[in-house]
C-alpha cells in the first residue's frame, strides 16, 4: 500500500550577494555611453545558476536616473532590460538599478523581493571620470573660446587695449572643446556642430546667430562691422539631437 504523494519539493530562493560588488556592468558613466549588465552576483543555497536571459525584461531590470544616492527610484524607469544608453542631458545624475534575481533552474527560481544598487565603480565595475561616487560625467565638459589675433595685436596704440584676450577685427575666434577623459577620442571638432552668436556690448543678453562662412566651422573671423560686440558659440554633437548646449 502506498501513501499519498507529498507536495512538490522546493528549494531556496536566490538572494543578492552581500559583497560590495553586486553586479558587473560594462561601459562608462558618461553621457552617450551604453551600459550593459554582464553578470549579477548571487547566493543560492541549492547552487542554481543565474539566468540573465530570464531577467532581461521590463519587469525584472529597471534603470532609474536619480539626483543623489539617497533618492528612491520610483515612477517610470529610464530604461528596462540589461542595456541602457545614458541620455545626453543626464550629466550630474546617478543611476540606480532595481532588479529581481532569477535562476535558470530551481523552484522557486526568483528572489522574494527586488534588489537595488547604485552604480559605482565599486558596486558594478563601471568606468567613468566620476564612477567612484556614481556621478555621470558629461562627454563634452566645457567649451571655451581661444582668441587668435593678428601678430602684435592688440595694443593700446592701435586698438585701445593691451588685453590679449580681446577680439580684434581680422582676428579669429576658435572654439576649444574639453571632453571627459574616457571620451577624449570623441572630442574632435568634426564630431560637433558650431553655431556662433553675437551681441552688442550694451545688451549682453541679446545674442543672435551669425552666418559663419568659414570652412572650419569651429572658427569665426571677426568682420570690420563687428566692433564693440560680444561673441559666444553653441556646440552640439552631430550624432545626438537632444543635447544640452554649452555656452562660453
Amino acid at each position: 500500500m502506498a501513501s499519498s504523494a507529498t507536495p512538490a519539493s522546493v528549494g531556496h530562493r536566490p538572494v543578492a550577494t552581500t559583497n560590495a560588488k553586486k553586479i558587473e556592468v560594462s561601459g562608462e558613466l558618461t553621457t552617450g555611453s551604453t551600459l550593459q549588465i554582464a553578470d549579477v552576483f548571487i547566493r543560492d543555497e541549492d547552487g542554481d545558476p543565474l539566468s540573465l536571459d530570464k531577467m532581461n525584461n521590463a519587469d525584472d531590470i529597471k534603470w532609474y536616473l536619480v539626483d543623489n544616492e539617497a533618492a528612491d527610484p520610483s515612477g517610470t524607469p529610464a530604461a528596462t532590460g540589461t542595456a541602457f544608453t545614458i541620455p545626453a542631458d543626464a550629466g550630474g545624475k546617478k543611476i540606480k538599478i532595481v532588479y529581481r534575481i532569477k535562476t535558470a533552474t530551481g523552484t522557486p527560481d526568483s528572489a522574494f523581493l527586488p534588489a537595488t544598487v547604485l552604480l559605482t565603480s565599486a558596486s558594478s565595475g563601471v568606468g567613468g571620470d566620476s564612477a567612484a561616487d556614481g556621478t555621470i560625467s558629461n562627454k563634452l565638459r566645457s567649451v571655451t573660446i581661444n582668441v587668435v589675433n593678428e601678430s602684435g595685436k592688440p595694443t593700446d596704440e592701435l586698438n585701445g587695449t593691451n588685453d590679449a584676450n580681446t577680439p580684434v577685427v581680422g582676428g579669429t575666434l576658435e572654439a576649444v572643446l574639453e571632453c571627459a577623459a574616457t571620451a577624449a577620442a570623441e572630442c574632435d571638432v568634426s564630431n560637433y556642430n558650431f553655431t556662433w552668436q553675437m551681441a552688442d556690448a550694451g545688451t549682453p543678453d541679446k545674442f543672435t546667430d551669425l552666418n559663419n562662412t568659414n570652412a572650419e566651422k569651429h572658427k569665426y573671423i571677426i568682420k570690420g562691422t563687428e566692433q564693440n560686440k560680444l561673441f559666444r558659440v553653441h556646440v552640439t554633437p552631430k550624432t545626438t539631437k537632444a543635447t544640452p548646449e554649452n555656452k562660453r
